[in-house]
C-alpha cells in the first residue's frame, strides 16, 4: 500500500501541507489537521476514508480511492415487510434506498379509511402492494342513528346499520316483489307450471305430483301474508309495532324498509305472532286462508 509522508524529519519542524491539511512532528508526537498523535498512533484521515499514523519520520497516509460521501451514514429506520433499506453513497450525500419486491416505493392511493380507522400498512404482499388491514377500535355508533333515504325501486327499503366503521345505510330488495308471472301450462300428463320466488326473482318452475299449498290456494296465501304483517307489526303489543311506530306499513307495507325487514325476520323464525294471524279470526273466517292453512298442516 502505498504511504504519502505528509510532515518533515523532528530536527525540522518543517510543515507541509496535502489536500488543504497541514501536519508537523515535535519532538514527541506528530500535529495533523489540528489535532496531537503520539508516536505509533494510527488515526482516520482529514478526507474521512484512508487512515494516517504518526511514526519518527512523521504523517504517514494510505492512498484509497474515496466516495465523496462524509461523516456516518443515515439511520434508515426498519423497512416495510417484504422490503429491504440499504444505504449508498449517491453524489455528495448518503441516500436510504429502499428495495421491495412490489416495486421501488409503496403505493399511495389507498382510500381515506372511515373515521376511527387507520391501515395497518402499507406492505409488500406476494409481490403486490397492500394498504393492509383496516383496524377500527372503539364504539364507531355514538352518533344518533342515521335517516336513510329510501331507494325508489319496487320492492326495496333502506335502514341503518351499526357496523364496525360505524353507521351505514344498506339497501334490502324483495327480488319478488312485483307480481308473479303468467307461466305457460306443462303439457305432460299429472305435471303444472308455478311462479316460485329465487334470490334473482320469480322463476316457472315446472313441478309434476300434487301442486305446492301457494299454488292451490294463493288467494288464501296472500290474505295471511297481510294477517301476518298486521299480527307481527301493526296491532297493539305486536313484536315489530316499535319499528312499524309512525309509518303507514299497513296500507303501504313494502315502502316501510325497518317494519318490512322485522315482520320478514319474525315469520322466517316462527314467532308467535305468526301463528296468532294463521289461527286468528282474519284467517279462519276467510275459506281460502283456512283452506291454505289447512294445507300447510297436511289436513
Amino acid at each position: 500500500m502505498l504511504k504519502l509522508k505528509v510532515a518533515a524529519v523532528v530536527a525540522t519542524g518543517v510543515l507541509m501541507s496535502l489536500a488543504g491539511c497541514s501536519a508537523k512532528i515535535t519532538s514527541s508526537a506528530c500535529e495533523y489537521n489540528g489535532e496531537s498523535y503520539d508516536l505509533g498512533e494510527t488515526f482516520t484521515a482529514a478526507d474521512g476514508c484512508n487512515t494516517c499514523s504518526c511514526d519518527d519520520q512523521g504523517v504517514s497516509c494510505t492512498e484509497m480511492g474515496c466516495s465523496s460521501c462524509q461523516g456516518e451514514q443515515p439511520d434508515c429506520g426498519a423497512p416495510p415487510p417484504g422490503c429491504t433499506v440499504d444505504t449508498e453513497c449517491l453524489g455528495d450525500g448518503w441516500s436510504c434506498e429502499l428495495r421491495c419486491d412490489c416495486g421501488e416505493a409503496p403505493p399511495i392511493d389507498c382510500e381515506a379509511p372511515p373515521p376511527g380507522c387507520f391501515y395497518d400498512g402499507p406492505s409488500c404482499v406476494d409481490g403486490n402492494w397492500s394498504c393492509g388491514e383496516l383496524i377500527c377500535s372503539g364504539n364507531n355508533c355514538e352518533s344518533p342513528e342515521p335517516e336513510c333515504p329510501q331507494p325508489g325501486a319496487p320492492g326495496c327499503f333502506s335502514y341503518a346499520s351499526c357496523t364496525e366503521f360505524g353507521w351505514e345505510c344498506l339497501i334490502q330488495c324483495d327480488p319478488c316483489a312485483a307480481k308473479p308471472p303468467v307461466c305457460p301450462e306443462d303439457p305432460t300428463p299429472g305435471c303444472f307450471v308455478s311462479a316460485q320466488c329465487f334470490d334473482s326473482g320469480w322463476e316457472c318452475i315446472s313441478s309434476c305430483g300434487e301442486p305446492s299449498c301457494e299454488l292451490l290456494y294463493q288467494a288464501g296465501y296472500e290474505l295471511l301474508v297481510q294477517a301476518v304483517i298486521t299480527e307481527c307489526g301493526c296491532v297493539n303489543d305486536a313484536p315489530c309495532a316499535d319499528a312499524c311506530a309512525g309509518t303507514a306499513a299497513c296500507e303501504n307495507f313494502d315502502t316501510q324498509g325497518v317494519c318490512a325487514q322485522c315482520v320478514q325476520e319474525e315469520a322466517e323464525n316462527g314467532g308467535v305472532c305468526v301463528e296468532s294471524a294463521a289461527f286468528g279470526p282474519q284467517c279462519q273466517e276467510n275459506m281460502d286462508c283456512y283452506s291454505y292453512v289447512q294445507c300447510l298442516l297436511g289436513n
